[in-house]
């Protein structure tokens, strides 16, 4: 249904309209928001433990190797393994 208004009326309508607009609250579904967060930290807990048990297990790999490796003398087990920086 087409309303017929006069062109004098529209400025009126537009300042009505942008008059609400301003006055209008934002709706924000914190249920959503918590729900979102508390996933996101059990994954990112998860992400963390992975890392945890690689960095122990590559350190366990590590002395192992250490380990088994004859030592010169005068040189350290560790110093064999570590690559000098140039």
């Amino acid at each position: 249904m087409f309303i017929s208004l006069e062109l004098s009326q529209w400025p009126r309508i537009v300042a009505d309209h942008r008059e609400r607009r301003l006055h209008m609250v934002r709706v924000v579904d914190k249920e959503k928001i918590a729900r979102a967060d508390r996933e996101s930290r059990i994954i990112l807990d998860m992400e963390r433990d992975e890392r945890t048990a690689k960095t122990q297990r590559l350190r366990e790999q590590r002395l192992q190797m250490q380990a088994k490796l004859p030592v010169a003398p005068g040189r350290k087990a560790a110093s064999i393994l570590t690559k000098k920086r140039t």
